[in-house]
């Protein structure tokens, strides 16, 4: 996800629990590759993970716990969430990936909050390229993404 603006990012820790996704993704609108995907989300999503340092990311970044961030959020303001971290743009908080069994496709959620009535959200659907092992994201004909935007 691009963050406008942003010189590092701020990565929430814990994982969003998001595992009922039958509302943007009807059963009959996937074949059976994204259908075991999408019960692959859903089981990984069960429960709240943590996401660990050691990524590469184009970015610098850091991944705070949400209890951290929480407490520099304010209902009208986030100027001490920004005063702590400059430069960020706001937050990034994802899921759990869940997988089709040969983990060819993938179902990924990501959000970010940049203030109260600011940021956007969506599902992420990827496939792994037979030929260099590369993920991409793809858009099925017939399959939304359910994303949000204030």
């Amino acid at each position: 996800m691009r963050v406008a603006h942003a010189k590092r990012l701020v990565i929430q820790r814990e994982t969003l629990k998001r595992a009922d996704i039958e509302s943007c993704f009807p059963s009959d609108a996937m074949d059976s590759d994204w259908r075991d995907a999408a019960e692959g989300f859903r089981r990984e999503n069960i429960s709240t993970r943590e996401i660990l340092a050691g990524f590469a990311l184009p970015l610098t970044y850091e991944v705070a716990p949400e209890a951290a961030i929480r407490a520099l959020l304010h209902p009208r303001d986030f100027s001490e969430f920004y005063a702590r971290y400059p430069d960020s743009g706001g937050f990034i908080r994802v899921s759990a990936v869940g997988f089709n069994a040969d983990r060819s496709r993938a179902i990924a959620y990501m959000d970010h909050v940049c203030n109260n009535m600011c940021g956007g959200g969506t599902y992420h659907l990827l496939v792994k390229s037979k030929g260099n092992g590369q993920w991409y994201e793809v858009h099925p004909t017939g399959m939304r993404t359910c994303g949000w935007a204030s």
